[in-house]
């Protein structure tokens, strides 16, 4: 079975409790199948349990990393929005940032907080990954809600391949939103050129869709499956405006 472990830093003053316990019990039949969530906070409290580990580690440890990684000690810092840039400038360097959490996965990723998760194993199963490198959830092109890398020295160095890559991961002021747009492109050249193997599709879906407005109305059923009011099974769903748990 191969292990796919997803790297998720948890930085700020508060969190969402309600959400994060929901969270952790929803990924807990999705151990059975090697799906792992490693979560990097300053946030004792939250307990391990299962395939879900809290590891201890403040803004300044995550800069030292980035730093360790690319010669660059960013100083990113926490305001009334949140941390800046750690929400996706810096995750197709994770596989690095990240490197001594991950030496037995045979793959890491990035996802976001606010989604639920239905049946990985039926949507992506190991089979999937005999010819892939770099799984994007989004048309031709990386998703920072869900993707995932084999965890190889060439694909986590790929990120450098980027030009522009320093500015992104300096620059504070702005997001570049450097995985979903600057390493899209990167891939997709590494992918023509036969040097990765991309593969891509559109599993997921989210609350600005018109069938789930106004809000949306899921429910999580005994085996795992995720399904809306119709009866429609999905992989996930990202709740990226009404933020409302659906069980």
């Amino acid at each position: 079975m191969l292990k796919k472990v997803f790297l998720n830093p948890l930085f700020g003053d508060k969190y969402p409790k309600e959400w994060m316990d929901g969270f952790v019990e929803n990924v807990q039949r999705l151990g059975e199948y090697g799906w792992y969530w490693k979560i990097f906070t300053p946030h004792r409290d939250l307990k391990s349990k299962g395939n879900v580990e809290f590891i201890y580690m403040t803004i300044e440890d995550f800069d030292a990393r980035v730093e360790g990684v690319s010669g660059i000690y960013p100083g990113n810092y926490i305001d009334g929005h949140g941390p800046h840039k750690l929400i996706s400038d810096y995750y197709p360097a994770y596989g690095l940032i990240f490197k001594d959490y991950i030496e037995d996965a045979d793959y890491w990723g990035h996802c976001n907080w606010d989604v639920v998760y239905g049946r990985l194993e039926k949507y992506l199963p190991d089979h999937f990954f005999d010819d892939c490198d770099i799984f994007g959830n989004d048309p031709n092109a990386i998703n920072g809600i869900f993707s995932l890398y084999r965890n190889t020295g060439k694909i986590n160095h790929l990120f450098s391949k980027t030009p522009g890559w320093e500015e992104a991961f300096r620059d504070l002021e702005r997001l570049y939103t450097f995985d979903e747009k600057m390493f899209t492109v990167t891939v997709r050249e590494a992918q023509e050129a036969g040097e990765i193997k991309f593969k891509y599709d559109w599993l997921l879906q989210y609350d600005r869709q018109p069938n789930h407005k106004p809000e949306p109305n899921l429910i999580i059923k005994k085996n795992g499956a995720l399904v809306d009011k119709n009866g429609e099974e999905m992989m996930m769903f990202h709740f990226s405006f009404t933020k409302k748990w659906p069980l």
